[in-house]
């Protein structure tokens, strides 16, 4: 089962003003820093390109499980989407994955839909934010 309301990469975000603080809150630049010296800066984005064009269908899977209220599978969905997003340093999408893996298990039908609604609402603040720093590549 697929959303239908899983962000779709292919569509170009609205352009925003950000400040440093959102940098803060949305991206560890200390994890960034050392995957760029890793395996470059072309690396890195080719790897934030796959997560934000949703290659593994880690969110799609997490937002199916929100939106269908469905708690026995948010604390498996959450715990790959978490992993996937930490390693690279998005760290509020992370936190996000964090929170419904911790505590999915128990939440109604109403806190789905707002976790969803703010994951929701992080991913496209993340990926507006990457795209803005040049971290991959404008749509």
């Amino acid at each position: 089962m697929t959303p239908t309301t899983v962000p779709n990469p292919s569509q170009p975000t609205p352009r925003r003003r950000f400040r440093a603080i959102d940098v803060a809150e949305n991206l560890d630049m200390l994890i960034i820093g050392q995957i760029c010296l890793g395996v470059t800066f072309a690396g890195y984005s080719k790897l934030l390109d796959a997560v934000f064009s949703e290659q593994s269908g880690s969110l799609g899977r997490l937002l199916c499980a929100l939106d269908g209220a469905q708690t026995s599978a948010i604390r498996a969905d959450a715990h790959s989407f978490k992993g996937e997003t930490s390693v690279l340093g998005l760290k509020a999408l992370a936190q996000q994955a964090f929170h419904c893996e911790e505590q999915g298990a128990a939440f109604t039908p109403a806190d789905c839909q707002q976790a969803a609604a703010k994951l929701r609402e992080c991913w496209d603040t993340t990926q507006a934010l990457c795209r803005r720093m040049g971290l991959v590549a404008a749509a």
